[in-house]
């Protein structure tokens, strides 16, 4: 038992002594497709880092591979025909809680090429949700620029500075008591939640907003979206993005 929990993670040696790597955490088991736990995940109740804590990798167990969740939301994916794509543990319990049972996480760490390709078994249509700060949207970036190379459909739900997945349903319901109203026109979390917004067509109008009027920044940002096109594997759905990219900032197509 020893051996196991030291190879699990569970418990660890310092200075000759064994101590409970989770104490003062709420653990999550992780499983893999099957429902078999591979490994643990703890995150603690206070201000204490590091937050979030994962064990070990092992011969069952590597990061890069596994969808927190998977195991629960596979079929529902299948149903409803996308995802939901989180971070954290906590994130993928809220969600499932309030009745999205198609969302999935990844384990707290950045999303990797492996767990697209495992994405791609079930559905072809990933909605991000990300933390709703700058180090959020920046993941939300690179996790577009990555789905599409891959040929998946990519939507968002931009969160409101500050909040997560997990605190989000909580924060609109106590915004909208006390307000008496509805928050950003949204009479409900759940309608919030529908409005999704297409991840392609942002990240673009993101870079020539960051640009602004500058020409020399406004050409840099046309030679990266010319760039993010290209990684478009399906030609249709690369010349519909063109055009409408185009379109919208009056942009010469034959310039992209």
């Amino acid at each position: 038992m020893y051996e196991a929990g030291l190879q699990a993670g569970l418990i660890a040696e310092k200075s000759g002594s064994v101590y409970d790597k989770y104490r003062g955490r709420v653990i999550f088991p992780i499983l893999d497709r099957t429902g078999r736990p591979i490994s643990f995940g703890g995150r603690v109740l206070d201000d204490r880092k590091p937050k979030y804590l994962t064990g070990p990798e092992n011969v069952s167990y590597h990061k890069s591979r596994v969808l927190y969740g998977l195991n629960l939301a596979a079929r529902s994916i299948q149903q409803m025909k996308f995802a939901y794509l989180v971070e954290g543990y906590t994130d993928v319990t809220s969600m499932h809680h309030y009745g999205f049972p198609n969302t999935i996480g990844t384990c707290g760490t950045a999303l990797t090429e492996e767990q697209i390709l495992i994405i791609k078994r079930y559905t072809s249509t990933v909605v991000l949700l990300r933390d709703g700060d700058a180090a959020g949207l920046k993941a939300m970036k690179r996790d577009t620029c990555l789905l599409i190379r891959h040929g998946l459909s990519v939507k968002a739900v931009i969160l409101p500075d500050g909040e997560d997945p997990d605190s989000f349903p909580a924060f609109f319901s106590r915004i909208s008591l006390a307000a008496h109203s509805s928050l950003f026109g949204f009479e409900s979390y759940y309608e919030y939640m529908s409005r999704q917004i297409d991840a392609v067509l942002y990240l673009f109008d993101d870079l020539i907003r960051i640009a602004g009027e500058d020409v020399t920044k406004r050409a840099i940002a046309v030679v990266e979206v010319t760039a993010l096109l290209r990684s478009m594997p399906v030609e249709s759905v690369r010349n519909l993005y063109r055009d409408k990219f185009c379109k919208t900032h009056g942009i010469k197509s034959s310039d992209i």
